[in-house]
């Protein structure tokens, strides 16, 4: 499960082909936290800017996560590739409009457990949930 908190426009997930996670740098510049996504990996995106947590995609993972904070810089939103350089290749596998979307308790996840962690990983029950959500 992905994030895309308020740092994101509205419609960012709607033509995003790469997404972006937090980065820390190591006292020699080193960037660390890197994603632990696999190619092929599925990511049920949520927005959490709303009254309610909704999620209106399910995102692939097309390349191996690389540290490009010029890229976001040139392409995302101004600040984030201070924070959130680390950069993931995307194409979406399933989406709808946001009134449309599943909310994260309609597919079996407790917000509180996205709130504490940002990602989670979800049983294959609340993916297929997600998944039929956003395919119906």
């Amino acid at each position: 499960m992905y994030d895309l908190p308020g740092r994101h426009p509205a419609s960012h997930w709607r033509t995003a082909s790469w997404i972006s996670d937090r980065h820390t740098l190591a006292d020699d510049g080193r960037p660390l936290r890197r994603p632990t996504y696999e190619i092929g990996d599925h990511l049920v995106v949520y927005l959490s800017g709303g009254e309610t947590p909704v999620c209106p995609a399910i995102l692939k993972v097309t390349a191996e996560a690389i540290f490009d904070p010029e890229r976001v810089r040139r392409e995302g939103r101004e600040g984030d590739a201070d924070r959130w350089a680390w950069l993931t290749e995307v194409d979406c596998v399933r989406m709808v409009e946001v009134p449309d979307a599943p909310t994260l308790s309609e597919i079996g996840v407790a917000s509180e457990s996205v709130r504490q962690q940002g990602h989670i990983h979800l049983t294959p029950t609340q993916y297929r949930r997600a998944f039929d959500a956003l395919n119906s």
